[in-house]
């Protein structure tokens, strides 16, 4: 009944609830005249057996066949009895009576004294006992079918359709006069709902009167809607103070983002022009007075040269971090094999006194800006060689594995000094370092701008680690 009308089908259900109900009344009725009609048959058949038994006790006990024979054509006047036979005390046929209709049909001989009845193929056969003064001096059978058995339980399944049907229809008449009462407030009820969904129109309410349940129903509902239209008014108001609140956090990004603009410039100009006077006079320093410089001197000397180029380098990071915010993402498909093989040639040739067994696979393509996913790659790559750099059978593994929506995930993985997983949260921040810099050089911006790139591209990174065991680092873009 899906798709149909309210008032449809409470019509049908009330029908249908009704006709169930007769037919079910009906058959149970018609299965009880079926019992009480069988058993009266059997009752008087038995009855009419006695009777005739009786009369046939003299033609028996004299051996008077004719006498017999004339009681058993007795039952010519009776069409529905097909056959009758008398028998002897041994079981033997006395005389037999056979309808024309039937003039093969036999009873078998009975197999008890006492009277009794069986039902077989639409017919009641019936054994009555002959006696004289209490001796046994044979058995009366006959054999009736149940025609009128089957014609009074066709009657009453007749007269049961019948019945159901005027009961149908009846049925059917009074739930279109009652369903009004019932569908009618559900109606309202309803239009009111399409109101609200297609118009968004909260000051609706029903107009469903009456008691009981669905009086009850229609107050709810009014009450939902009032309460939906007060909520709506809320968001309005949350809305349009969201959009006040974000037009002043966004200029005042903007403004922030110019701030950084021009402090970036600052940097770079400020800072870097006596970061290269001092390079500058350090090394005009060595050249002029190198010679006469004492031991702790020229130490003193090498450190201000190496501090002022970390300093730099220290700029530089700092830069590029910041230009990562602003730098845009032109997403192409990139080889990201090749990206590799640019990467390690440039370490290797960096790094000409070092061995490092790098095993490279075949890496899958991905979606993103080339520039930005080589930094990535340098920062990864260059992370491994450089925490390996204190073992002798350095291993540099990447690689990437895909997932079954065929999405890659890539990864470098070393056997380096690794590091204590407590600290995994940290990597990815500005300035934080798992390692001094005594240990190993770095400005502990690398992975910060790997984590901004990603970040840009929707991806992510993260890392497993054992402290001497090396690191693995993953990322998806």
């Amino acid at each position: 009944m899906n798709g149909r009308s309210i008032t449809t089908r409470l019509r049908l259900l009330i029908t249908s609830a009704c006709v169930i109900a007769i037919v079910v009344s009906s058959a149970a009725l018609v299965g009880y005249q079926f019992y009480r009609y069988k058993r009266d048959i059997s009752t008087s058949l038995m009855l009419r057996g006695q009777i005739l038994a009786l009369n046939a006790s003299a033609a028996v006990a004299f051996q008077n066949n004719a006498d017999a024979q004339e009681l058993l054509n007795v039952f010519q006047l009776d069409p529905a009895v097909a056959s009758a036979c008398i028998f002897d005390s041994a079981g033997n046929r006395f005389a037999d009576y056979h309808q024309s209709s039937h003039p093969t049909e036999t009873i078998a001989a009975p197999t008890s004294y006492a009277p009794h009845f069986e039902f077989s193929n639409d017919r009641i056969t019936v054994w009555s006992p002959i006696q004289q003064q209490g001796k046994f001096l044979g058995t009366f059978a006959f054999s009736s079918n149940l025609d009128e058995l089957n014609q009074r339980i066709r009657e009453s399944i007749v007269i049961a359709g019948i019945v159901a049907l005027l009961t149908a229809a009846l049925a059917f008449w009074l739930s279109h006069l009652l369903q009004g009462q019932v569908s009618a407030p559900l109606l309202k009820l309803a239009a009111a709902a399409r109101r609200v969904t297609e118009k968004r129109d909260f000051h609706v309410s029903a107009d469903v009167s009456g008691g009981a349940e669905i009086g009850v129903l229609g107050h709810a509902f009014n009450q939902m809607l009032s309460a939906l239209n007060e909520r709506d008014q809320l968001i309005r108001r949350h809305a349009q103070d969201l959009e006040t609140k974000v037009a002043e956090r966004t200029s005042q990004l903007e403004q922030s983002n110019k701030d950084l603009q021009v402090f970036g410039y600052t940097v770079s100009h400020d800072l870097r022009t006596p970061l290269r006077s001092i390079l500058g006079f350090s090394e005009a320093l060595e050249e002029a007075d190198g010679s006469h410089l004492t031991a702790e001197g020229e130490g003193h000397l090498k450190r201000i040269r190496r501090n002022a180029e970390k300093m730099n380098a220290l700029i530089d990071g700092l830069l590029t971090f910041a230009r990562l915010g602003n730098q845009s993402v032109a997403k192409v498909s990139v080889d990201m094999a090749a990206l590799t093989r640019e990467v390690l040639e440039d370490l290797r040739f960096q790094l000409k006194d070092r061995t490092v067994v790098v095993n490279a696979a075949d890496l899958p393509p991905a979606l993103g800006d080339p520039s930005l996913l080589r930094q990535v790659w340098a920062n990864l790559i260059g992370n491994a060689f450089k925490f390996t750099g204190h073992r002798p059978d350095a291993t540099v593994g990447i690689g990437a594995s895909v997932s079954p929506d065929g999405h890659p995930t890539y990864f470098v993985k070393d056997n380096g000094v690794g590091f204590d997983m407590a600290h995994a949260a940290r990597l990815f921040n500005v300035f934080e370092r798992l390692h001094s810099t005594t240990e190993f050089e770095g400005t502990g911006i690398g992975l910060a701008a790997v984590h901004r790139i990603l970040q840009r591209h929707g991806g992510k990174i993260w890392a497993e680690a054992h402290p001497g065991q090396g690191a693995t680092f993953y990322f998806e873009v």
